[in-house]
Order: structure tokens, then sequence, then C-alpha cells
């Protein structure tokens, strides 16, 4: 959390493969969302993989009114 850029991120959100499907993600995501509204945060940030396998969390994200930015990360193995 950055309050002084009134920002926040989530950096892992993961559940368990038996609980999935069951609005465990999205409570937890509510629960944060409202934390930093009431610490004056105005935006949160949350990444996850473009591949197939992370389709269902674009979803889950999407539905919860995130909106995607398009962005490249570069690596280079030495």
């Amino acid at each position: 959390m950055r309050p002084e850029k009134r920002s926040g991120e989530i950096e892992m959100l993961a559940v368990e493969s038996a609980h999935r499907r069951h609005h465990v993600a999205s409570a937890l995501c509510a629960h944060v969302f409202d934390d930093l509204r009431r610490h004056g945060i105005e935006v949160v940030s949350l990444g996850t993989g473009g591949d197939e396998f992370h389709a269902p969390a674009r979803a889950l994200y999407d539905s919860l009114g995130m909106k995607p930015l398009p962005v490249v990360v570069y690596y280079k193995a030495l």
C-alpha cells in the first residue's frame, strides 16, 4: 500500500484448487478492496498471466470491474 500515491497492490491471489468456483477469491478481493478504501486508497492493481491457465483469473478480475492494462515485461537469461 502506498498511501502517499493513494494506490495499493494485491501481490498474490491464489485459491487452492478444491476451493475454486466457490467465490473465495471474490470474497477475498471484496475484503481487501473495502480495507484499502478505509485507508484512503483509490486505485488497486493486481497482475496475472496472459496464458490460457490464467483465463479464469482474468474473468474474475473483469467481473470485479477491474480493467486490464497492456504491459510488456522483458526477461533475458544470463
